[in-house]
């Protein structure tokens, strides 16, 4: 799997209630996209104390899906309406879906620097046992942990059901719609 995200930081005037309503009209479009896993569609605004933001966050199944997108006309929209992103992607290391009947309504995402001297095996094996600890208690919908090679750093992403404890250095966002092809529909 791949982990792929683009954003777009916008002016503080921005009308973030028809960015909300357009992902109201576009989100279950996604449902249907061929080697889509999950596609986030998170929102961030200056109301909430967070930069104004649209920041979709995709898990494919293959580089081959994650490549139609990105040459499709759905992404040339995007890039029309916003401009064209720098579009980041990862190896998923890590991988987890807890519930796929109830929406999750926040998400967090942390990047984490990786040192040179890093034991990149080593790094997988404890991330992935820190998130098997994490949200065994209900409140974690997914987590998502990739690795990018360019920059050396980690990428964690987490949807929740309702908003963890704001962290210094953690990006916090609303989750508007929560894409899952071929799974069994997420009621709110």
């Amino acid at each position: 799997m791949l982990l792929m995200q683009y954003r777009f930081d916008l002016d503080d005037d921005h009308d973030m209630t028809a960015l909300r309503e357009r992902v109201g009209v576009i989100g279950s479009s996604f449902n249907s996209l061929a080697g889509l896993v999950q596609k986030a569609f998170l929102v961030s605004n200056i109301a909430k104390g967070h930069p104004n933001r649209y920041a979709p966050f995709y898990v494919w199944r293959d580089e081959e899906a994650m490549q139609a997108f990105v040459l499709s006309n759905a992404f040339a929209q995007v890039c029309a309406k916003y401009g064209r992103p720098r579009v980041r992607a990862w190896m998923s290391i890590y991988s987890r879906t807890e519930d796929d009947y109830h929406m999750p309504g926040q998400a967090t995402q942390e990047f984490i620097s990786i040192e040179p001297s890093t034991d990149l095996g080593v790094l997988a094996s404890d991330e992935q046992a820190k998130a098997d600890a994490l949200g065994r208690d209900g409140e974690l919908h997914s987590i998502h942990i990739g690795l990018d090679t360019t920059m050396w750093q980690l990428v964690r992403t987490c949807f929740w059901y309702q908003s963890p404890e704001a962290t210094p250095g953690i990006d916090a966002y609303d989750l508007e719609y929560l894409a899952f092809p071929q799974r069994k529909r997420l009621s709110a």
